[in-house]
């Protein structure tokens, strides 16, 4: 059993898979949806290969898919959704704030 759901998760398509699928299915090249996006085709193939790590932070990311759906009229909810999650930061950031008296007294 532990076989089979192995090869049901592998057999999911990935983000970039549904992508592509999508824009193949509108009959829309790389190049068509390059250009209002204001991506490099390059870019296109890399969000198409699961690349994500080539084309900057995920925030970055999430956007041009947000964007490629909207291009191709379709929910980007549950394309988002299958994204990894961002990393844990090892380590918490110290703020320390500092106060003068002159501050507070304003």
């Amino acid at each position: 059993m532990n076989e089979e759901n192995t090869q049901t998760q592998s057999e999911q398509p990935t983000v970039g898979q549904i992508l592509k699928n999508h824009r193949e299915q509108a009959n829309v090249s790389i190049a068509t949806i390059a250009a209002p996006l204001k991506l490099s085709e390059l870019q296109i193939k890399r969000l198409e290969n699961d690349e994500f790590a080539l084309l900057g932070p995920i925030t970055f990311v999430k956007g041009y898919i947000k964007n490629y759906c909207r291009e191709l009229k379709v929910d980007s909810a549950p394309i988002l959704a299958m994204m990894p999650a961002p990393p844990e930061p090892t380590k918490p950031a110290n703020i320390c704030l500092l106060y003068t008296s002159d501050a507070a007294d304003e």
